[in-house]
């Protein structure tokens, strides 16, 4: 029988090309370059559960508390809306509709958004209704809360600003839609007469707080590709401010910080995020 043979010479050979190419290997072997060990990270303090509390469930929206002083405020999908201060619950309401956005909120009022684009305003001493309003469309990002204004950003891309005190709108700012965007929950940052937010094509833009009239844009990303979506350049998380110096992250981008006044480029790096960033005193 030559079967056996031949098969036992070709399993000779290919054992013979497997030992060539170990041999030929740098990684493999003995004698191969070695990976560092890792060194035990020790712990310098140790964290302590002060207090946690069970608000409700998310589904597929994100919710992010909102903290004054001492009491924090937090939504769930299923309409819930809780004020806690030191962990203790002092009240707790339904909006009566499943929330998708929340929550923003200042001393006088807690603010929560619907799905179907509907904005309410509760009142943080007793969660009271204060008023309602309505978006141009779903509500998926923390509204933002303060100086006689609620700030809100819906999915079509609008900013809005209604009266505190009333709900009556002010103003709209609108920028133009690009092919292809991330269902983003960030909001916007309203400080002092500005009003700041991301957008999708890797833009960072300041509107006035009084009227939504643009002030400056400023470029975080641009994008790049042979298809809509390779060029995705989302800005992706609430822009965080350092004194007099404003940065934000944009998806298959950069990180870039500006002026906060001017809106002029201070530096940027190649570094993409779906998550944001954090900044200290460094």
């Amino acid at each position: 029988m030559r079967y056996p043979l031949l098969v036992a010479a070709g399993l000779s050979l290919f054992l013979g090309a497997c030992s060539t190419l170990d041999a030929l290997n740098p990684f493999s072997g003995p004698s191969g370059p070695k990976m560092a060990e890792l060194q035990a990270i020790e712990p310098t303090d140790a964290l302590q559960v002060l207090w946690s509390a069970d608000v409700g469930k998310a589904g597929d929206h994100t919710f992010v508390p909102a903290v004054v002083d001492s009491s924090v405020y937090a939504a769930a999908l299923d309409g819930t809306v809780v004020r806690l201060d030191d962990g203790q619950q002092v009240w707790k309401i339904n909006a009566g509709k499943p929330l998708s956005g929340g929550v923003g909120a200042d001393q006088r009022m807690v603010v929560v958004g619907t799905a179907k684009g509907e904005l309410f305003a509760f009142a943080t001493a007793d969660g009271s209704l204060l008023w309602k309003a309505r978006a141009s469309s779903e509500i998926v990002a923390p509204p933002a809360v303060g100086s006689g204004l609620v700030i809100v950003r819906s999915g079509d891309h609008r900013l809005a600003a209604y009266d505190s005190f009333d709900g009556r709108r002010k103003w709209v700012y609108q920028r133009p839609s690009t092919p292809l965007s991330l269902r983003v929950a960030a909001g916007p940052v309203l400080i002092d007469k500005y009003v700041f937010a991301g957008f999708p094509g890797g833009k960072l833009i300041a509107v006035s707080a009084e009227n939504g009239a643009p002030l400056w844009e400023g470029t975080v990303a641009l994008p790049k590709g042979a298809t809509e979506l390779d060029r995705v350049a989302d800005v992706t998380s609430v822009p965080v401010i350092d004194g007099r110096m404003i940065c934000a992250a944009a998806f298959q981008g950069r990180v870039a910080c500006f002026d906060l006044g001017t809106g002029n480029l201070i530096w940027s790096r190649d570094i993409s995020s779906a998550a944001g960033v954090a900044i200290d005193s460094r």
